[in-house]
């Protein structure tokens, strides 16, 4: 049993090092598919953008459009819709390093 577990807690490792390795080996194995959609809304709620994986506006653009609206709205911040999830280990390495995770969450309730 112990050999088991060695052996699977191997595995795991050596797939997580892997899958977050490389960003394009996300998109060959299908772990986050192009279409995925991430929200972002300003803390005060008049500015609102969606960022599309493969196309449409991504986190560099929707950082520009806010500066133009935080120009006129000094004290709004740009703030997330999503959570993370650090059971899906295999994004940690994009928790850490990707600016969209860097932005305060915002919840609803």
């Amino acid at each position: 049993m112990k050999k088991f577990i060695l052996i699977a807690t191997t595995f795991m490792l050596i797939f997580g090092i892997f899958i977050n390795a490389k960003p394009e080996y996300k998109l060959f194995i299908g772990l986050r598919g192009i279409g995925q959609s991430f929200e972002y809304i300003s803390s005060d709620g008049g500015f609102e953008a969606t960022e599309l994986l493969g196309k449409g506006l991504d986190i560099e653009t929707i950082n520009n459009l806010f500066e133009k609206y935080h120009a006129d709205h000094p004290d709004a911040v740009l703030m997330r819709k999503f959570p993370k999830n650090y059971l899906k280990f295999w994004h940690w390495r994009e928790y850490w390093t990707h600016n969209r995770w860097k932005l305060p969450y915002y919840s609803a309730e």
